[in-house]
């Protein structure tokens, strides 16, 4: 069955994942393509996003995957709130170093 793509997005439901985003990564707020980039996936843009290294696009990467597990968090981590986000990238170092930084925040990643 086809996704179909959101039009409009919830204002609260993005209050809320940028609100999750800034606890896990401990940050004081999102970049503006963090959210942009985000949102765009949501409502089925094609999405470029083009920052160097350092620029945040992992969580452009996990602002859609929040978005849609509206209800989920590290502390309510059910097989009905799990959602999987791939993600592709030409450095597996930088991966396997994702992957091990998500795990300590207490999201399941490998």
């Amino acid at each position: 069955m086809p996704v179909r793509p959101v039009l409009e997005l919830d204002p609260e439901r993005v209050q809320r994942t940028n609100t999750l985003l800034c606890q896990l990564w401990n940050i004081p707020s999102l970049r503006a393509h963090q959210e942009q980039a985000g949102s765009n996936m949501v409502k089925g843009s094609h999405t470029v996003l083009d920052v160097p290294t350092g620029g945040g696009k992992t969580l452009a990467f996990w602002w859609p995957l929040l978005y849609s597990s509206y209800y989920w968090s590290p502390v309510n981590d059910s097989p009905s709130t799990r959602k999987n986000l791939l993600v592709i990238s030409p450095l597996v170092a930088l991966m396997e170093e994702q992957a091990k930084d998500l795990t300590k925040r207490g999201i399941p990643a490998l």
